[in-house]
């Protein structure tokens, strides 16, 4: 079961010939499966709590607790800086408490 849904690489990338795409997919839903096996779906139940990279939302929310989606969104923040991603291009929307 796939943790990552509608997952959308960022735009720099595509531009990026050493970029494989299906390593951005498997290293994203790694992150995923350690964050839930770390805490599991901890937090608020919060809707549209999303991470936006160069202005295109990068997936669906993975979990509705508040604070696996903070951990996972900070990893994966991580990640896209090591890709050469500012975090300047990146941005969280936090969404609404249900």
């Amino acid at each position: 079961m796939m943790l990552v849904r509608n997952l959308k690489e960022p735009y720099s990338t595509r531009f990026d010939k050493d970029f494989s795409l299906g390593k951005f997919y498997y290293k994203m839903e790694w992150i995923a499966r350690e964050v839930q096996e770390e805490y599991g779906d901890q937090g608020s139940c919060v809707l549209g709590y999303e991470m936006y990279v160069q202005g295109m939302k990068l997936c669906n929310q993975p979990w509705q607790g508040s604070v696996t989606c903070q951990i996972f969104y900070e990893r994966v923040a991580d990640y896209l800086v090591s890709l050469g991603i500012k975090k300047s291009d990146m941005f969280v929307e936090y969404g609404r408490m249900d």
